[in-house]
């Protein structure tokens, strides 16, 4: 600008797009960009059609090569839905003095941009905008070449603009791609209190978000204890992600020792080993509880459940007496009465032989706490 010419000037150039912005470089041959099938050339070997031929879709054929193929399997090539050689359509392109392809009735050549379509009856090729102006708004259903009549539905696109790859890829992912309620990320549980008017003068920060999340994504590990009878250990392994209440409820219980001398014992015909009605046991005085594990509800048992199963009486949710079972082979009837937190990975020949008889009870006399995973936040 100005008296001496300068290129300081009050736009953005398009040099400085490519060079400053990261806008459109030019092609160096360092990326691959998708070829695009030319007119007139077969989709089954990419050459230039002699005797061209289309499908029902538009897609265009060497017919001295789609015969045999058809023949053999059956089906389109290109899109593998059945086809027979009696849909196929005979097309009649049109040519210039200079050999180009081009619309007999407009014109004007075709190029890589033109909108081309054929007639089912006659086959004739013109250009979509011929189409769409001599006969589609004229409501003129004749051939434009030989005054065939037909129908809106025999008109057959070749070459668009627009292209349906996406449209390909989106039928293809359909049946593998997961919901889009499943694929969104995990989102942070905020409470209330996070996101008042700033305006508020009482508004306290306070963030709890991150420890619902920890409960909410399932990042919890098991949790594993021992606990020590006079027949032997009983190993078990405790569910802390899918019932977090309870595995914390039954921690809670075994480090302030209220199963101490507490005894084991299988009634015939029952289906589990259950211990008495326990007092004395922790409730809502954990802060840990009734602050992270507050909203998270444990699930009731609602069918039939295999052997060796810890369990803990719902009542234990109401902060009254409760008890814990292990759960017998094929135990049925325990359907909202009871919260699985747990199954019995070590020693199980202990309680097989408990529920055979051969052992009268079983006394819990100690416990060893391998993997605690509230031990970190209770403190």
């Amino acid at each position: 600008m100005g008296k001496h010419k300068t290129k300081d000037r009050l736009f953005v150039t398009r040099t400085e797009h490519e060079s400053h912005f990261g806008g459109k470089r030019q092609f160096d041959g360092e990326y691959t960009f998708a070829a695009k099938l030319p007119l007139a050339h077969c989709a089954l070997t990419f050459q230039p059609c002699e005797n061209p031929v289309c499908a029902p879709d538009g897609t265009v054929f060497e017919i001295l090569h789609i015969l045999p193929y058809l023949k053999q399997y059956g089906k389109h090539p290109i899109s593998g839905e059945p086809l027979s050689s009696s849909q196929l359509i005979t097309l009649k392109f049109h040519k210039n003095e200079k050999g180009q392809y081009y619309c007999p009735v407009l014109y004007k050549p075709f190029t890589d941009s033109t909108e081309i379509a054929c007639i089912r009856t006659t086959g004739n090729v013109y250009s979509l905008e011929a189409i769409k102006e001599l006969n589609l708004s004229q409501k003129y259903f004749k051939d434009l070449l030989t005054g065939e009549p037909f129908k809106k539905e025999d008109v057959i696109i070749l070459q668009s603009r627009k292209s349906n790859i996406q449209s390909v890829v989106k039928k293809q992912k359909a049946g593998t791609e997961r919901p889009s309620a499943l694929r969104k990320p995990e989102s942070r549980e905020n409470i209330a209190l996070d996101t008042p008017s700033l305006t508020c003068t009482t508004w306290l920060p306070k963030h709890v978000d991150k420890l619902e999340v920890a409960t909410e994504c399932a990042s919890v590990p098991k949790g594993y204890c021992t606990l020590l009878t006079n027949h032997g250990s009983l190993n078990f392994e405790l569910d802390s992600d899918q019932a977090p209440k309870a595995t914390r409820f039954f921690l809670l219980s075994l480090q302030r020792g209220c199963l101490n001398g507490v005894h084991l014992f299988y009634e015939t015909g029952s289906e589990y080993i259950r211990t008495a009605e326990l007092q004395g046991l922790p409730g809502g005085e954990d802060k840990l509880t009734e602050s992270r594990l507050k909203q998270n509800v444990d699930p009731y048992v609602e069918d039939s459940l295999p052997a060796y199963k810890l369990l803990v009486s719902s009542k234990y949710r109401l902060k009254k007496t409760c008890h814990f079972a292990i759960s017998c082979e094929g135990s049925k009837g325990l359907e909202g009465n009871y919260v699985v937190f747990g199954s019995l990975v070590g020693r199980r020949e202990t309680a097989k032989a408990l529920v055979q008889g051969l052992i009268d009870e079983l006394t819990i006399h100690g416990m060893n706490i391998y993997v605690d995973p509230w031990e970190k936040e209770a403190k």
